[in-house]
C-alpha cells in the first residue's frame, strides 16, 4: 500500500528547508511523519531519579497548548504579545527541564537549543552561554562541538565588547572580528564540511523565506485550530530569534565563512593523465565487450556493433528483445526489479548527501526496484487475542496498523516517522501505542 502521504523526496525537500533556516536540523527521510500531541504521562508508570520522573522520549513530556489570537505572522510583528507569549513558553520549558530526568541526548540538545533561543531574545546572554555549553556537552561529534553557537557566542561577545550604545556599524564590525577570530582557530581538515554548510546557509536564508514558512505551513493550521502545541511554539521561537538575531549578520557570517574556505582550499592534483594508455593498433589487441547502461544513450546509434547477451534476459522478454535487437529501458528495469525482489541482484548507486548529488537517482530507484507492500506478505499479532498470529492487508479501510521506527526531535518539534502497514493516517486521528497503550492524537502530516 502506498498512501498518499508517502513522498520521500518531497519530505527530503522540506527537511532541508528547516535545516537551512537555523542549522541545528539534520534530516534523513524514507517515511512519512507525523507530529503528535501527547498527554502527561503518568507519574506512577515511571521511576524517579533525584526527585525527577525519568523519560527517555521527547513524546513522554507533557505537551503544552497556546491559545493564539490571530496568526502567528501578526504574534510575530507585536511586540507585546510576543513577549507574554514568550514568557509564558519559556516558563513551560524551565518547569519540564526541573520535573523530568530526559534519558535522551537528542532530546535534551533540542531543548537547551530552544532554551538558549528564548534567553537571546529577552537579553540574558549569560544564560544562553550556559544553554550553548550544555548542547556542547551533549554532542558527540568534534565538528558539531568545535563549532556549536559560534554565531551567537560571536554575537554576544560583541555586544559585551561595543556596550549597548554603540552604532549598529560598530557593532558589526565587531562581530566581523570576533567570528574571525573563532574561526581562525578552526582545525580546517575537521570543520570543512560544517563551515561549507554553515555558509551555504547564510547565504539563503533571508527574513522573507522565514516569513513565507509562517505564512504558508504554520499560518492556515493556526487559522483552523486556533492554537500551536509546545513543539510547534518553540519552532516560532526558534523563527523569531532567526529572524532578529541572525538573520542580520548573515551577509557577514558569508563572508567570513567565505574567506576561511578560500584561505584553507587546496587544489587536489589531477592524478588522471598519468593513468592514461593509447592503445596502439598493432595487432596484439583482442576484442572485448563493453556494458553501457545509461539511460541518456540512444543505443540504436550503435547498430550492428552493440552486442546483447541473450542469456541474461528473461524468457518474457526474448521475443521482443530478438525483435529490436537491443535491451530497451522498460526491459531493463523490469529485470533488475526482478532480480532485486529474488535477492539475485543489488543495484549499486553512487552519489553523496552533500548537495545531493545523485539523490534523486537514489530515491527513483528506491520506487522503482524495491519491493511495495503488495509484493510480500506483512504478519503482526493480535493483542486482544492472545496474541495470536495475522495477516495484515494493504486496505487503507481496515483498522491501522503501522511501526513508529523512529524519532526525532529538532528546534522544529517532534517528527515521528511512520510505516504503515494496514489501514489508513489521518490528520486529527487518535492512535495507540500498543506498547505503552497510551493514546496519541495526530497532530499533522507531514510530506
Amino acid at each position: 500500500m502506498k498512501p498518499s502521504y508517502h513522498s520521500p523526496w518531497s519530505l527530503l525537500t522540506a527537511c532541508l528547508l528547516l535545516a537551512l533556516l537555523v542549522g541545528l536540523v539534520s534530516c534523513s527521510a524514507k517515511e512519512a511523519t507525523v507530529e503528535t500531541e501527547t498527554p502527561p504521562p503518568p507519574a506512577q508508570e515511571n521511576q524517579e531519579h533525584n526527585g525527577k520522573i525519568v523519560v527517555t522520549t521527547l513524546a513522554d513530556l507533557p505537551q503544552h497548548t497556546y491559545v493564539l489570537e490571530g496568526s502567528v505572522s501578526e504574534l510575530l510583528a507585536d511586540e507585546a504579545a510576543f513577549a507574554a507569549f514568550l514568557q509564558e513558553v519559556k516558563a513551560d520549558l524551565e518547569a519540564d527541564l526541573k520535573r523530568y530526568q530526559i534519558n535522551d541526548d537528542a532530546t535534551m540538545q533540542g531543548l537547551y537549543g530552544s532554551l538558549a533561543a528564548m534567553n537571546m531574545l529577552t537579553g540574558n546572554h549569560e544564560a544562553v552561554i550556559a544553554d550553548l555549553d550544555q548542547v556542547r556537552a551533549l554532542e558527540d561529534k568534534e565538528a558539531a562541538q568545535l563549532t556549536n553557537g559560534m554565531v551567537t557566542r560571536s554575537i554576544i561577545a560583541a555586544r559585551q565588547q561595543v556596550g549597548d550604545g554603540a552604532s549598529e556599524e560598530t557593532f558589526r564590525e565587531a562581530f566581523a572580528a570576533e567570528l574571525q577570530s573563532r574561526v581562525d582557530e578552526l582545525p580546517w581538515d575537521v570543520v570543512q564540511d560544517s563551515i561549507e554548510e554553515s555558509k551555504g546557509r547564510a547565504e539563503i536564508v533571508t527574513v522573507n523565506l522565514i516569513l513565507g514558512i509562517i505564512q504558508s505551513q504554520i499560518d492556515p493550521m493556526v487559522a483552523q485550530s486556533g492554537d500551536i502545541n509546545s513543539d510547534q511554539a518553540r519552532r516560532v521561537v526558534a523563527m523569531q530569534m532567526a529572524m532578529t538575531q541572525i538573520v542580520p549578520v548573515n551577509d557577514i557570517v558569508a563572508s567570513v565563512y567565505g574567506d576561511y574556505i578560500t584561505a584553507n582550499a587546496v587544489e587536489k592534483p589531477n592524478i588522471w593523465p598519468q593513468r592514461d594508455i593509447e592503445l596502439a593498433a598493432d595487432g596484439t589487441l583482442s576484442t572485448v565487450v563493453v556494458g553501457i547502461w545509461d539511460s541518456g544513450v540512444d543505443a540504436a546509434v550503435f547498430g550492428a556493433t552493440m552486442w546483447t547477451n541473450a542469456e541474461e534476459i528473461p524468457a518474457v522478454y526474448q521475443v521482443e528483445a530478438e525483435a529490436l535487437a537491443i535491451a530497451t529501458d522498460a526491459l531493463i528495469h523490469d529485470a533488475v526489479r526482478k532480480g532485486t525482489l529474488s535477492m539475485e541482484l543489488t543495484p549499486v548507486y553512487l552519489g553523496s548527501a552533500y548537495k545531493n548529488k545523485g539523490v534523486q537517482k537514489l530515491l527513483d530507484a528506491v520506487n522503482r526496484y524495491l519491493p511495495s507492500p503488495l509484493d510480500g506478505e506483512n504478519t503482526g499479532v493480535d493483542l486482544s487475542n492472545d496474541e495470536a498470529p495475522l495477516t495484515l492487508a494493504s486496505d487503507p479501510n481496515k483498522p491501522l496498523v503501522a511501526l513508529a521506527f523512529k524519532l526525532e526531535d529538532g528546534r522544529y518539534g517532534q517528527l515521528t516517522y511512520v510505516r504503515v502497514y494496514q489501514g489508513s493516517l489521518k490528520k486529527g486521528a487518535t492512535i495507540i501505542n500498543s506498547r505503552t497503550r497510551m493514546k496519541h492524537k495526530v497532530g499533522r502530516l507531514v510530506r
